[in-house]
């Protein structure tokens, strides 16, 4: 039996009650049409060849901003698709 309608559930139930936030990011070969079940609103994103680090250094100035922010505000982050970005849309 798979447990994965179940996870799909619980991941979105998290986000609407805004518990947590998702970013689905797959290496080349990834199933991207099943990572996009888990956050339909937002397009998961393709890892560039060995970008690790960038995409860590990417998200810890991430949470960094988020952390300084107040309740409710909005927080811009850094287009991880960009020139000098990490990711990529999946093709």
């Amino acid at each position: 039996m798979s447990r994965w309608p179940e996870a799909v559930r619980r991941v979105r139930e998290a986000e609407r009650e805004r518990k947590l936030v998702l970013l689905a990011v797959g290496t080349q070969t990834a199933g991207f049409a099943r990572l996009g079940e888990l956050c339909p609103d937002r397009v998961p994103l393709r890892l560039k060849e060995a970008q690790w680090e960038t995409m860590f250094q990417w998200l810890s100035r991430s949470l960094q901003a988020r952390s300084r922010s107040r309740p409710g505000e909005e927080v811009p982050l850094e287009d991880p698709t960009g020139p000098r970005g990490w990711g990529a849309l999946p093709s």
